[in-house]
């Protein structure tokens, strides 16, 4: 493996994507950082060829590198640079030096729980940090095999699995973003891998799958474990899920056999828990050398394996009292009328506790026949059972499917939005 801040000082002969070689690679990015010098600038691109040019042509070129989620005019307007406009195909003679990699900038862009961006600063060293933690824990089993991804390289999952992860590893991807599983099954093959989320690996249409990949990745929000057995019969691989955030890059990892799978912190990484079981992770893939309070309460079991036991932050108050959205969610699952359930306190004068729901076909008969207002005192009915009062939803929304972005991330605003 070569890091990044070497690669280009090499001469290699393997291929960038499944028909770009490594000469052709290193002359795209010569050709890009001869443009530009040591301004802050914007990249997006739904290429990750493309994108893997840029952001090494920037980082040579002495750039702070944006990479906004998407390519919106309101997103682009809020950030410092102008969009990096790329030549492919063009040759131009250029001095690589070795990456200084602490003073390489890239700025991500995550959505806090109101849906507004927030910038996370990440340098080259942080990054490679994490490169090396992955190559180290699953190298061998990938071996030479090519990147398939359902997810986009613009946000840091998709970006490291996907594209840098390969080019420092030697490992070639295919340049599109496979959206939908029938363009994705005719490139499996066992010498390949796959960088998922639980937004595609819980939406299975009927496919005809031939061949099984060497490994699947997921991350981005919990994987059901319905999802993770129905995975291993379709595709022959259990999900290998990785747990952890923007800020925090890649926490632990696992292979879910059955709901009680713990996780397994990486190597790189140190664990621990206060007295509210609260996680703290030491890491060198952050800024410093400090503990990090995550938002995840956890329960160690030995070897420090750990169980996640919901998130601290949807813990809310309602009418006084402390409500669990997650138990809320939970409950709601137990009812034979509801295949998902998001709970939240909607946007609006009361901050009333609301529920919105995914039926089961026996659900949507259900709901067919009596209409959303006693559908919604139905499932309150249920559910009382199970929870005080005030944990009851009183306002509920019925949808086709929970939105949820390219990583399986549930979207928030566009929950409440539905209120």
């Amino acid at each position: 493996m070569i890091s990044l801040s070497q690669l280009l000082l090499n001469d290699l002969e393997n291929q960038i994507t499944n028909d770009i070689t490594f000469v052709q690679f290193k002359n795209d990015v010569a050709h890009n950082a001869s443009q530009l010098s040591g301004q802050s600038v914007i990249l997006f691109e739904d290429s990750s060829y493309t994108f893997a040019v840029g952001l090494m042509a920037a980082l040579h070129a002495g750039c702070r590198v944006s990479l906004p989620p998407n390519a919106q005019p309101g997103t682009l307007e809020k950030l410092d640079g102008h969009r990096l406009v790329l030549e492919l195909g063009q040759q131009t003679d250029f001095d690589f030096q070795p990456l200084d990699i602490n003073n390489c900038i890239l700025d991500f862009f995550t959505s806090g729980s109101t849906g507004e961006a927030k910038c996370i600063r990440k340098t080259l060293r942080q990054i490679e940090n994490e490169i090396t933690v992955l190559e180290d824990t699953f190298g061998e089993q990938l071996g030479s095999s090519i990147a398939l991804a359902t997810v986009s390289h613009q946000h840091i999952y998709g970006m490291l699995f996907k594209v840098l992860w390969p080019l420092s590893a030697g490992r070639p991807f295919y340049d599109e973003m496979f959206e939908y599983w029938e363009n994705l099954v005719p490139k499996i093959c066992e010498d390949s891998f796959i960088i998922s989320s639980p937004a595609h690996l819980t939406r299975y249409p009927v496919l005809d799958i031939e061949a099984s990949p060497k490994m699947i990745f997921s991350s981005g929000g919990p994987l059901p474990i319905d999802a993770a057995i129905e995975t291993q019969n379709l595709l022959s691989k259990t999900p290998m899920e990785v747990f952890g955030s923007t800020e925090t890059g890649g926490i632990a990892y696992r292979q879910q056999t059955d709901e009680a799978t713990p996780w397994t912190p990486f190597s790189a990484i140190d664990v621990r828990s206060d007295d509210y079981g609260v996680l703290s992770i030491r890491s060198p893939y952050l800024g410093d050398d400090h503990w990090y309070e995550m938002s995840d309460k956890v329960e160690f079991l030995e070897n420090d394996k750990f169980l996640l036991k919901g998130r601290i932050d949807r813990i809310v108050k309602v009418e006084g009292k402390r409500v669990s959205l997650p138990e809320v969610e939970a409950v709601a699952l137990q009812s034979p009328y509801v295949k998902e359930a998001a709970a939240l306190i909607s946007d609006d004068a009361r901050q009333s506790l609301s529920c919105v729901i995914v039926l089961t076909p026996e659900g949507q008969v259900q709901l067919d026949e009596i209409g959303e207002f006693r559908m919604g005192r139905l499932l309150r009915t249920e559910m009382r059972n199970d929870l005080d009062q005030v944990a009851l939803p009183r306002r509920w929304r019925f949808v086709a499917k929970i939105p949820v972005n390219s990583q399986g991330k549930r979207l928030m605003a566009d929950l409440l939005s539905l209120y």
